[in-house]
């Protein structure tokens, strides 16, 4: 901690290139993430130094590097996986290479690590089963499917659009539909349950990333008979 504090009141002379690296990553490594450089090397020869979470310090150790330390080049050693860890601060420092003196402020610098679409949405069941009055009126939410895409929040890759892939049995008068967006799916037409007590649905969630991920989840609707039929006598007399 000693040495990040300022030794002496400089003007900061730092210049940094866009340090950020794209997740799951394959090299081949070691991989230039991108420089930077002090400018009290004009009065100077200066030696780089690179530290914390990712260099020393948890939650990865020997991620990131300085290899030569007379140039502020930072190189990546491995792949990174942003759902773990989506970015790390580090500490870059310049000491007199003759006195060992440090010679201006740390620079704290928050190196991001950009999503790839490498997770497709997942329900929290594979089968789902509901029960529904023959009663139900046409247009009326018969359940509501949630997701979750674990890619970056706010991103194509974590959007998901949900699709009826197919219903079993398939009646014009009886059949269901699910919102795009939301999940929801609704009844369309009216339910007999004479004619079919219980629906298949196969669903696909699916997410808007280069290229896009999906799954699917099946749903078991099951039509509860109402008293809907009058008694009838057998015989006219």
């Amino acid at each position: 901690a000693e040495s990040h504090r300022p030794l002496r009141r400089y003007k900061r002379r730092w210049v940094v290139t866009t340090l950020e690296l794209q997740e799951e990553d394959t090299g081949p490594f070691p991989k230039l993430v991108g420089e930077l450089f002090n400018n009290m090397s004009v009065n100077m020869a200066l030696m780089y130094l690179i530290s914390g979470p990712g260099v020393d310090r948890y939650p990865e150790i020997g991620l990131f590097s300085i290899e030569d330390h007379e140039n502020g080049k930072v190189y990546v050693h491995r792949p990174v996986d942003r759902e773990t860890t989506p970015s790390f601060t580090v500490y870059f420092d310049v000491v007199n290479r003759l006195t060992g003196e440090y010679v201006d402020n740390s620079l704290i610098f928050n190196i991001r690590i950009t999503d790839v679409n490498d997770h497709a949405p997942q329900f929290p069941e594979n089968e789902f089963n509901v029960s529904v009055r023959e009663s139900h009126a046409a247009g009326q939410p018969v359940l509501q499917l949630l997701t979750v895409d674990l890619d970056e929040e706010n991103t194509p890759n974590s959007r998901v659009l949900y699709f009826l892939v197919s219903q079993k049995p398939l009646l014009k008068e009886s059949g269901f539909e699910i919102d795009r967006d939301s999940g929801e799916i609704r009844l369309l037409g009216c339910l007999d349950y004479e004619t079919a007590p219980r629906f298949t649905l196969l669903i696909r969630a699916r997410d808007c990333g280069e290229p896009p991920l999906s799954a699917t989840a099946t749903v078991h609707i099951s039509v509860q008979e109402g008293n809907n039929h009058r008694p009838t006598f057998i015989q006219e007399n």
